[in-house]
C-alpha cells in the first residue's frame, strides 16, 4: 500500500511549495485541470526519470520530475510536471521524489489548475 507522508517545505522560487507528497505511489490521481486531457488516473509506467517514477494517463499525458537551472544561483532544482507531447502543461517546485498535492502552477494548461491526489484509482476520480 502507497505510504503518504508530510514534507518539511523549503523556501518556495514563486508561490508555495508543496508539502505533502506520496511515496512509492503506483497510481496518482489528477482532477479539475482545465486541460481535459490532463485529468485521470496515472499509472507509474516502470520508469524513472531523476530518480523518480515516471506516471502517465490513458490520454498518454506524462507526470514526471524534471530539473531546470536557478537564473540566479546557477542552482539545479526540481519539479513535477504534467505534459502532453513534450509541452508543459502544469508545473510544481518541489525536490520531493513523489508528485506533490499542492503547489501547482499553469503553464501551457488551460485554468483552472488540477487538484493532484494519491494513491488513485478509477473509482476515486469518478465524479
Amino acid at each position: 500500500r502507497t505510504r503518504l507522508h508530510s514534507e518539511s517545505p523549503l523556501p518556495p522560487a514563486r508561490g508555495a511549495m508543496a508539502k505533502v507528497v506520496f511515496a512509492d505511489a503506483v497510481a496518482v490521481g489528477v482532477c479539475g485541470a482545465g486541460t481535459e486531457n490532463a485529468n485521470g488516473v496515472y499509472l507509474a509506467t516502470g520508469r524513472t526519470w531523476h530518480d523518480a517514477p515516471v506516471y502517465e494517463n490513458s490520454k498518454q499525458c506524462l507526470l514526471s520530475r524534471e530539473p531546470h537551472r536557478n537564473s540566479k544561483t546557477g542552482e539545479t532544482c526540481y519539479g513535477w510536471i504534467i505534459g502532453e507531447g513534450r509541452k508543459p502543461l502544469y508545473a510544481a517546485q518541489t525536490d520531493a521524489k513523489a508528485p506533490p498535492s499542492s503547489g501547482w502552477h499553469k503553464f501551457k494548461g488551460a485554468a483552472p489548475i488540477p487538484t493532484v491526489q494519491g494513491p488513485a484509482s478509477e473509482e476515486d476520480m469518478a465524479p
